[in-house]
Order: structure tokens, then C-alpha cells, then sequence
């Protein structure tokens, strides 16, 4: 059996996305795991808090590995964006991520999402199937 042709990944069928329940649990559930419950929207990498969202702001934190090998990042907001994914999210949506908003961000992590084919299996609630796709975005996911 074939499988059905995916929806395009544009901006309006992400946004449509935004209010599925199931959708909202796994943002809810990315904000848990990367530690942003307490500040949100507005939190730096290491659990601060910047009061502007008009845009990333790419501020260095320093933090030792588990490893035990001391490094940097620059992680920002409630999915802990980096300036690289950032600047790409923008260059592909440019409309929708003009400044780190609220809802910048949230269809920032859906695009995400889905640009790592598991968007269908988040509305789905299948999402074991969906963190294992999109594990490597983020750094708290296995």
C-alpha cells in the first residue's frame, strides 16, 4: 500500500497545525524538556531571562559537558533556538519569524517539526515515533 503524499510544508498548513491539541502537548513537552517552564518565550540558555523579543539575542553562555569539557551556547527561547536555525527558519518563512514572538517561536519549533517529517506523527499523538525523528534538533531529546 502506498503511502499518502505528505502536505507541503507551507507556511499556512504549519499554521494551521498550531492549535491541534496534540501539537500543543509536544510543544509543551519540548519547553519541559529543554528547561524553559519557569521564563518561557523569553529564556536564555541556562535558564535566564531576556525581557525583548524583537529578535534572537545571541547572547554566550558558558557550561561544562557531561563529559566534563567546558563549552558555550547561545540557545534561546522556548525551544532553546540556536542563531543558525534561527537565521534559516527566517530565510524559509520570512512572514512568520520576524522577531522572536510568541508565536515566532511556535511555528518556529512546528517548522522544525516538520522539516524532520514528523509533524503528521505529532497530530497523530505518535510521539515516541515523532522524537525519535526530531531528536536531533534538540539537545534534551534522546
Amino acid at each position: 500500500m502506498a503511502k499518502a503524499p505528505r502536505k507541503p510544508t507551507t507556511a499556512e498548513n504549519l499554521q494551521a497545525t498550531l492549535n491541534n491539541p496534540n501539537v500543543r502537548k509536544f510543544l509543551d513537552m519540548l519547553s519541559a524538556m529543554e528547561g524553559t517552564t519557569t521564563h518561557g518565550y523569553n529564556t536564555t540558555f541556562g535558564g535566564g531571562r531576556v525581557e525583548s523579543l524583537d529578535r534572537h539575542p545571541n547572547l554566550r553562555q558558558g557550561f561544562t559537558q557531561t563529559d566534563g569539557k567546558q563549552n558555550t551556547s547561545t540557545a534561546f527561547g522556548r525551544y532553546q533556538f540556536m542563531p543558525d536555525t534561527w537565521a534559516g527558519l527566517q530565510r524559509q518563512y520570512p512572514e512568520q519569524t520576524k522577531n522572536m514572538s510568541q508565536q515566532s517561536q511556535d511555528f518556529g519549533a512546528v517548522a522544525l517539526i516538520a522539516n524532520r517529517g514528523a509533524l503528521n506523527d505529532v497530530v497523530s499523538g505518535r510521539f515516541g515515533t515523532a522524537v525519535r525523528k526530531v531528536g536531533a534538533e534538540w539537545a534534551s531529546l534522546p
